[in-house]
């Protein structure tokens, strides 16, 4: 799981250099990674994790991540 976060941190990062620091903080809380990593897999979350997932994110670029905001609010 660490490994797989590790690299969805590079890209992203890549993309977004200035919003680095942003994801460093966030992925630091296991809680969150765990529960993007749950989305990725396809596993259920409970609704009010997803609302959390989609504030964080759509605070760290909200245009660019309109598309993501879609996928997490209806998978």
């Amino acid at each position: 799981v660490k490994f797989f976060m590790q690299n969805i941190f590079q890209i992203l990062s890549s993309y977004f250099s200035r919003a680095k620091f942003l994801f460093q903080r966030i992925f630091k809380n296991v809680r969150i990674v765990k529960a993007c990593y749950a989305l990725i897999c396809g596993e259920e979350i409970p609704q009010r994790k997803k609302f959390i997932l989609i504030n964080l994110i759509g605070n760290l670029h909200r245009n660019a991540f309109s598309n993501l905001h879609s996928y997490i609010l209806f998978k």
